[in-house]
């Protein structure tokens, strides 16, 4: 099954039942998977950890025609992304590989310590959605003053756990997967947050459902 054309990989269970009602799960090759309409979703895990665990141990024996990482993400206030929105992520970076500073973030890229390549891993684009860049985070922003540097280092609208680690990998298997999420939130002040998951899963699934119906 995981030798299928086009592979979708996505962070947690949670998601792929809110998204796509996935309850039964399989394992092979030691990744752990469910099934929607014929086409396997892969459960990465949350984080840069298992996203590259899990990208390391697909794309070391498999080659697909296309594979796509999924879920939701948060987009930064001051973008035109709204809650809702679907994004295609062409760069995602390792934003919080990093030194803090009391008013700026200097990376270990900058420092001559880059984790991958350039500090990103990349992807391919889908046009029909917001072609956007991300940020991976492992500390995720609570507070407006963190968040607001994330986004400044890099001009990224969005915010995800696995985007970067998980493309970096796969482009080390000379490989471009696509990233399509859909924004469930705002990133920042915890106590002002806006949150709409079910709207983010349901524009989700009419996404994947026309990916698949369309291969």
């Amino acid at each position: 099954m995981l030798n299928s054309d086009i592979i979708f990989f996505i962070p947690t269970k949670k998601e792929a039942e809110k998204i796509l009602n996935i309850k039964k799960y399989f394992t092979s090759n030691h990744l752990e998977f469910g099934i929607y309409q014929d086409t396997p979703f892969i459960i990465t895990g949350i984080g840069k950890t298992n996203s590259a665990s899990a990208a390391t141990l697909f794309y070391s024996s498999f080659n697909p025609k296309i594979s796509i990482l999924t879920g939701i993400c948060g987009a930064y206030l001051n973008t035109n992304i709204n809650i809702g929105d679907i994004v295609s992520i062409q760069y995602d970076y390792f934003v919080d590989e990093a030194n803090l500073y009391n008013d700026k973030i200097i990376t270990l890229a900058e420092k001559g310590f880059s984790p991958f390549k350039n500090n990103y891993g990349e992807f391919l684009t889908n046009n029909d959605y917001h072609i956007i860049n991300s940020n991976t985070v492992s500390l995720i922003p609570t507070y407006n003053k963190l968040s607001n540097l994330y986004q400044n280092k890099t001009l990224a609208s969005v915010e995800n756990m696995e985007g970067a680690s998980f493309g970096a990998i796969a482009n080390r298997f000379n490989h471009k997967p696509y990233q399509i999420r859909s924004i469930s939130n705002f990133c920042g002040d915890i106590n002002i947050q806006q949150w709409n998951i079910n709207l983010a899963c349901n524009n989700l699934k009419i996404v994947i459902d026309n990916i698949i119906n369309n291969q």
